[in-house]
């Protein structure tokens, strides 16, 4: 018998690296996405937990401003520069070749640059916190003081939250992503223990932020363990500049294109308010936010396959990660995909309410479509910048954005919120495969083959979704949510049961009981 896409080169290397012992095998690839997942789901399991009990201890008011903490927090990632993701990638091709002592160098040049980029970015929070309170927040008088200490306590974490991701990487380049994640849950999860914690304490909502700041720190020394623990040696290394310049040349890109993907992922919202309702904004929005939160599985995967793609300098190697890798997006996106474009009414209102339903349906099934699409993206994304060429990236952004935006200005005006969709769903249509071959173009390798290798996935995630649409309809005509919750649960057990048997071949579920094992989830 003729192998199947996913099938193993040998079983004994199913949850390990290859005979070379620098390759990781399709075993580890799939625990990792595993682990990815893991780490991401259960800090907003902690946050469903604990924020309504927070919620009550502070009041609506200072846990509005604990939220905006946050929030500015979360973009004074800017200051990271691409240095955390750089290092990923240098430290996996170090390893590779076994340079054990240049790895230790990009290391600790990454980790002192993120250092004092925290220590700038905390200067400028403290002057900038008055005018942020009173001129751009517009925060209530009563709550000023306590809203300039906040932004200024913001500062004294930042250099070790900047850190972490220096060092979080170089554990993901060594293939640790277990400890990488239980670092990172550690950090996330403090987000919401601490104020928790800090409300039974009868504690402020500055001490509060302060704790989580010196918390974060606790995270920094944990994570220089871990590395430690792991085998890198970072006390035997020196601050030198030319890792320096490596990581800045790479990183620069990166962070180009996270300063532009932001306009182009709220433009459409921006046009929606501008040329339509803010009633129809609010429409779009539910049909949006649950079908973008759904990407952390195409996250996961490709965060997985970085470091392997930047460590392997084998074409068959790299075009058995994107395989195995475009097969676990398609699977793990492709059901709640299906489920929302087949039950797209059901869902609406069962979650969010008829009225919701009524008006968003047909948005939230255009838009489950995209995101399905868009998910594809990220395996393009993740290679082209292992092999070197961040500037790809960025020249893809720049391009595409107001092409993009003259056709969702058009499609808005004349469709509203259904013209936006199809604006986003042509946006991924178009670009997601054009971008895909030019990054296999540049990275040498032939996307035909890959393409190959996920069909028969991709066949099973079509047949599922074609299912799973007259079952929807079908389900829609009841109006009753008691059949529709039913035929839900019952079209997800199917519909997995299809997946797993002809769309993941005998190597990928062997790999993935594996990984379930391993990670003592079954």
């Amino acid at each position: 018998m003729s192998a199947q896409p996913g099938d193993a080169e040998s079983l004994d290397e199913l949850n390990g690296l290859s005979a070379t012992g620098l390759e990781p095998t399709t075993g580890l690839l799939v625990r990792n996405t595993l682990v990815n997942v893991v780490g991401q789901v259960l800090p907003l399991v902690v946050a469903v937990a604990t924020i309504p009990y927070v919620v009550r201890g502070l009041g609506p008011e200072r846990f509005g401003l604990l939220s905006l903490a946050w929030v500015i927090l979360g973009y004074s990632s800017v200051f990271d520069l691409g240095l955390g993701r750089a290092t990923t990638k240098y430290v996996a091709e170090l390893m590779a070749r076994g340079d054990h002592a240049g790895t230790a160098h990009i290391v600790w040049a990454s980790v002192v640059c993120q250092l004092v980029m925290g220590l700038l970015g905390a200067a400028i929070l403290a002057l900038a916190g008055p005018a942020l309170v009173t001129g751009v927040f517009r925060i209530p008088e009563a709550l000023a003081t306590e809203a300039r200490a906040t932004v200024s306590l913001l500062g004294v974490g930042l250099p070790a939250i900047l850190a972490s991701n220096s060092l979080s990487g170089a554990l993901e380049a060594r293939q640790r992503f277990d400890l990488a994640n239980i670092a990172k849950l550690l950090a996330s999860t403090g987000n919401y223990l601490v104020p928790m914690l800090g409300v039974l304490a009868g504690a402020t909502l500055p001490e509060i932020v302060g704790l989580t700041m010196i918390w974060r720190w606790m995270c920094l020394g944990l994570l220089l363990a871990m590395n430690a623990r792991s085998g890198l040696k970072l006390r035997a290394a020196s601050f030198r500049r030319a890792p320096l310049r490596k990581l800045a040349s790479f990183g620069v890109w990166v962070t180009i294109s996270a300063l532009i993907v932001p306009a182009t992922v709220y433009l459409d919202r921006v046009l929606i308010a501008r040329l339509t309702s803010l009633q129809a904004l609010a429409y779009y929005s539910v049909a949006y936010d649950l079908t973008s939160k759904l990407l952390f599985v195409s996250g996961a995967a490709a965060a997985a396959a970085f470091p392997a793609l930047s460590a392997t300098s084998s074409n068959e190697t790299t075009h058995r990660i994107l395989a195995q890798s475009t097969r676990m997006i398609l699977v793990g996106l492709g059901l709640p995909c299906a489920l929302l474009v087949g039950y797209a009414e059901p869902v609406l209102a069962l979650w969010a309410g008829p009225e919701i339903a009524d008006s968003s349906a047909a948005a939230l099934r255009v838009l489950a479509l995209a995101t399905l699409i868009n998910g594809l993206g990220f395996m393009p994304y993740a290679l082209v910048e292992a092999k070197g060429f961040p500037q790809v990236v960025t020249v893809y952004h720049v391009i595409e954005l107001p092409l993009y935006g003259t056709v969702t200005y058009l499609l808005v005006r004349e469709m509203g919120i259904k013209g936006a969709a199809v604006a986003w769903l042509l946006r991924m249509l178009v670009t997601i495969p054009l971008f895909s071959l030019i990054c296999g173009r540049i990275a040498g390798v032939e996307v035909g083959r890959v393409v190959l290798g996920v069909a028969r996935c991709a066949g099973a995630v079509g047949l599922v979704m074609v299912l799973l649409m007259l079952a929807g309809r079908l389900t829609t005509v009841s109006g009753n949510h008691a059949t529709a919750l039913v035929s839900i649960l019952a079209s997800t057990v199917a519909s997995w049961w299809v997946l797993w048997r002809w769309g993941l071949g005998t190597g990928d579920r062997a790999a993935m009981r594996g990984a379930l094992l391993g990670l003592r989830i079954l």
